[in-house]
């Protein structure tokens, strides 16, 4: 197969992509500062939709989510080690000991992981001989808001705004529309001093 695809597809059979970030990984490190490769790391997981027919898919009771989740090791500055895709139904406990198995050969210093409290299995900590924290959430702690629809030709952002505390800056509370177009903003010449015309282009 010959073109772009057929390179792409030739540096993922070669693993070319994790020679490359793995590189980068411990250049950036080196370059802040920080020895080359990790001592400790960060484990989690994401569960997004899919649309596309082919490929592994699975449901996350948890999350109320049809399509695949992605396992993720980062170190503590949030550089990719390791990443994982698989069928959204496999529970984290599960999905973490291969990421555990495999981070080992191309990061084989690292000996602490910090996670939530969905790695805390026991066969979690004995997958590997990388210590396993678990890390408890902060009740108020901030979360943005995942998207309605998967990012695509007719893409969405969902928009929540929280009723004001205090009646300064605004007249009144307004909820935006849960589902608003992304939008571009493009600037016209300035045809006076102090006055600039925009225009508003619509993606959807």
């Amino acid at each position: 197969m010959a073109g772009v695809y057929g390179w792409f597809l030739r540096f993922r059979c070669e693993g070319l992509f994790q020679t490359i970030n793995h590189h980068l990984v411990m250049a950036d490190r080196e370059r802040s500062g920080r020895q080359s490769s990790p001592s400790a790391a960060v484990i989690d997981s994401q569960s997004v939709k899919t649309v596309e027919a082919d490929g592994p898919r699975g449901f996350d009771a948890g999350k109320k989510i049809k399509g695949r989740k992605r396992h993720a090791m980062v170190d503590t500055d949030g550089r990719t080690l390791v990443i994982q895709p698989h069928p959204a139904g496999i529970q984290d406990r599960d999905g973490a000991i291969p990421l555990l198995k495999a981070s080992r050969k191309a990061f084989p210093f690292a000996e602490t992981a910090f996670a939530d409290s969905a790695y805390g299995a026991q066969r979690v900590r004995d997958a590997t001989c990388i210590a396993i924290e678990v890390v408890k959430k902060i009740a108020d702690q901030a979360r943005l808001p995942r998207p309605t629809a998967p990012l695509g030709g007719r893409a969405h952002i969902r928009l929540d705004q929280s009723k004001p505390t205090t009646g300064k800056g605004l007249r009144r509370h307004h909820r935006l529309r849960r589902s608003l177009p992304i939008r571009r903003i493009t600037h016209a010449a300035h045809t006076a001093i102090g006055q600039v015309k925009m225009s508003f282009e619509s993606d959807s």
